[in-house]
């Protein structure tokens, strides 16, 4: 089974407090994978004391279930 992603190129989708909205995994730009959740940041950073975001050049939304995902068998 794999699960289909649809990564899209540029900045995560943010509100007017910079917090990036809903669950996103994002590609930086030294090419490794940070997930980032509404709860948790990279490194396990709560949202009110977690650090920047890290530099990334794409992301992929997380969808809330997996009936939104795309599911190849």
């Amino acid at each position: 089974m794999k699960l289909v992603i649809d990564v899209k190129q540029g900045k995560a989708p943010t509100n007017e407090w910079g917090e990036i909205i809903g669950d996103v995994i994002l590609i930086c730009n030294d090419g490794t994978l940070a997930a980032i959740g509404e709860q948790n940041r990279q490194s396990g950073h709560c949202n009110c004391c977690g650090g920047d975001f890290p530099e990334h050049y794409a992301y992929a939304v997380i969808p809330d279930k997996l009936s939104c995902i795309e599911v190849i068998e």
